[in-house]
């Protein structure tokens, strides 16, 4: 049987800088869970290659200093380089809707009972940026994990 994982967050939350994103729900999963004392941390059984993509919505983000929202992913607390995702917008743009950060990327999981997290990394120039989700449908926020070797 293969593993994986889905988990979502269904409420409006803000995310401060350097803080994982939540999770308050789980759907279909094999081996993949919720670290059952801190829900922003999702736990693989299993070392491997997994696929991991996720997408955030992100409320109004009228700001004269604005920086674009940054996510990423870790393993373990340490960063991923190449698996942090931002918004393409320029400085001190107003956007008056809610928009979507969405990432795919596949990591090496080197060991077994591993930590996933997606994490605010939203700063440029000193300033720091909380990330709020927004009612964009059902949910907030969504992360799929899939080994895929």
């Amino acid at each position: 049987m293969g593993e994986f994982g889905n988990f979502w967050q269904k409420d409006f939350i803000t995310v401060a800088l350097n803080d994982a994103f939540p999770w308050s729900n789980q759907g279909p999963r094999s081996r993949v869970k919720l670290d059952p004392s801190d829900n922003t941390k999702i736990i693989v059984n299993n070392a491997g290659k997994y696929k991991i993509d996720f997408v955030v919505f992100i409320e109004n983000l009228a700001s004269s200093t604005f920086y674009p929202p940054s996510i990423q992913v870790t393993i373990n607390g340490k960063r991923i380089g190449r698996a942090r995702f931002a918004l393409q917008l320029e400085p001190n743009t107003v956007v008056d809707e809610c928009l979507q950060l969405t990432g795919t990327v596949i990591i090496n999981v080197r060991t077994d009972h591993s930590v996933i997290q997606l994490i605010n990394r939203s700063a440029s120039g000193g300033d720091s940026t909380d990330i709020s989700t927004c009612d964009a449908g059902p949910v907030a926020a969504t992360i799929n994990l899939v080994k895929v070797s």
